[in-house]
């Protein structure tokens, strides 16, 4: 045991310098003009992704009013059994709830059928737009699907950009080579603790054994001091060795 805490006292001194090591090359790497690159491209990606955020936020100003206006027809061609139709507008309230999810084919198509339902409904009286969002997405058959075709066009390009650049970010040598050192610091430091652990359990049983020992040391004190005048010496690997004189 005392050999084995020896070891891992040894073992711990290296994965310290280690440590030490790579917490000294990861900011020396990060000092690389190749790494101010990518930090130029991390922004580009930043501002991407605040840019996607607000095509998001600006897209539901399409979105929202249609699906209203669409449940109200979903409500009205369920009220005359009209299961195609309304089948239809459920499914096409769940394409524009997934807004961009790259189905345009399917929401186009869907589109081109319930148009004129839709349409018919609002000639009749039966459906009312309730404010000029409505009445602009639903003027005709048109509006709403070039509205949504736009909508889809610009996310298809930030996405485009977006991917490009965090793919290039990933392929960036000085960068995968920052995240290189960083993995291996952090299980560096995994097996720094658990060889702490380790070496500081082994210390408390060394500790707990000598004790024991000098307990049984005393016993055997008083069990051999009637001896007469003998060397007496008793060793135990990994304790401290006993010796003494019986008692004359």
């Amino acid at each position: 045991m005392l050999a084995e805490a020896v070891q891992a006292e040894e073992m711990l001194g290296g994965h310290e310098r280690k440590v030490l090591e790579l917490q000294e090359a990861i900011p020396r790497l990060e000092r690389d003009p190749a790494f101010a690159a990518c930090s130029e491209m991390e922004q580009q990606i930043r501002a991407l992704e605040a840019e996607r955020a607000e095509m998001v936020r600006r897209s539901a100003g399409v979105t929202l009013p249609a699906m209203q206006v669409l449940r109200k027809v979903e409500k009205i061609a369920g009220k005359r059994q009209d299961r195609i139709i309304r089948d239809k507008v459920r499914r096409l309230r769940d394409l524009l709830a997934d807004l961009p999810a790259g189905q345009e084919t399917e929401r186009d198509a869907l589109l081109l059928d319930v148009m004129p339902s839709v349409l018919d409904l609002i000639r009749e009286g039966e459906l009312t737009l309730k404010n000029k969002e409505e009445q602009h997405l639903f003027s005709d058959d048109q509006t709403l699907r070039n509205e949504l075709s736009g909508i889809a066009a610009l996310f298809r390009d930030v996405d485009d950009r977006l991917s490009r650049t965090r793919s290039r970010l990933a392929d960036t040598p000085v960068l995968l080579e920052r995240e290189r050192l960083i993995m291996e610091l952090e299980e560096c430091r995994r097996r720094q603790q658990a060889l702490q652990a380790a070496l500081e359990e082994s210390r408390q049983q060394i500790e707990k054994m000598s004790h024991t020992f000098a307990d049984l040391t005393e016993r055997l004190h008083e069990r051999t001091k009637d001896l007469d005048d003998r060397d007496i010496a008793v060793s135990v690997e990994m304790l401290p060795a006993y010796a003494g004189h019986g008692a004359a």
